[in-house]
């Protein structure tokens, strides 16, 4: 009787073991689906603002029909007109 139980005892004990491992591993699977989904949002929300300022940049570099853009312009034009651009201490111009 003892033997039976004690073999008993340690059936009931390894399954609950066994449980245990799942809930644990369970609740590691959970935690690393849960943080991909915020790396995604997150990586998505990024990607939605890159999309907004590359859609008002290119409004603004490419030009239109009546303006030809920053980027088609010469850099000698561009340097007359916009010289603290070209001046990697131009903050010090201001002071």
């Amino acid at each position: 009787m003892i033997t039976t139980l004690t073999e008993s005892a340690n059936f009931w004990a390894s399954v609950a073991t066994l449980w245990g491992v799942a809930a644990a591993w369970g609740t590691y699977y959970g935690a690393v689906l849960r943080h991909r989904e915020e790396r995604d949002r997150g990586l998505r929300g990024l990607l939605r603002g890159l999309e907004a300022e590359l859609t008002v940049v290119s409004d603004w570099a490419g030009g239109s029909e009546d303006n030809p853009g920053y980027l088609q312009r010469p850099v000698d034009e561009l340097r007359k007109e916009h010289f603290d651009w070209y001046y990697p201490s131009r903050s010090d111009l201001f002071v």
